[in-house]
């Protein structure tokens, strides 16, 4: 009976749609994380300034987002930094997005994890939005037309981000004055 107790919990957990006390080992960029033991994880629904300016990427942002070279690579910069003081060697919860294939948010398409990142219940994605450190995430041809479920608060964070001329809105008001 024992058994058939810790194997139920143990299915229970797996499939609860959420993950808690994974370590923060490393930060690639704004939006992408590492955690023990050795899962790599991109935080579903925002998009970080590329740190790679050679990237294809990095260049697309440039154009999509009428930033200059030297925008994208400072905020890429700062992004990177507060996810580094926000994250670094603390404990995350991972959650699933209800919606999304198992395959898609095992795997995304660059071999990450897709999940939502949470610390000590904050939302992670939705502070990166606040400080105007991240774009919302739109691309979503790359996961059969996903939209995921947070994606009208996110765009909220955003557009108070911009109208407040924070992180890289801030950048571009100033260019533009």
């Amino acid at each position: 009976m024992k058994w058939t107790t810790l194997l139920i919990l143990a299915i229970a957990i797996t499939f609860s749609g959420c993950s808690k006390g994974h370590k923060v080992v490393e930060i690639v960029d704004g939006d992408t994380i590492i955690v023990k033991p050795r899962l790599q994880v991109r935080i579903i629904g925002i998009d970080a300034p590329e740190n790679d300016v050679d990237s294809q990427k990095f260049k697309d942002d440039l154009v999509k987002y009428e930033t200059s070279q030297e925008q994208e690579a400072k905020v890429a910069k700062e992004s990177k930094e507060e996810l580094q003081a926000l994250l670094l060697n603390k404990n995350v919860t991972l959650k699933y997005a209800n919606d999304i294939d198992y395959e898609v948010l095992a795997n995304g398409r660059t071999g990450r994890a897709l999940r939502y990142v949470y610390l000590s219940n904050k939302d992670v994605g939705k502070l990166m939005l606040q400080k105007g450190l991240a774009r919302t995430w739109t691309d979503t041809s790359n996961v059969n037309g996903y939209r995921h479920q947070k994606e009208a608060e996110y765009s909220k964070e955003e557009i108070n981000a911009k109208i407040s001329n924070t992180g890289i809105w801030k950048s571009l008001g100033e260019e533009k004055k």
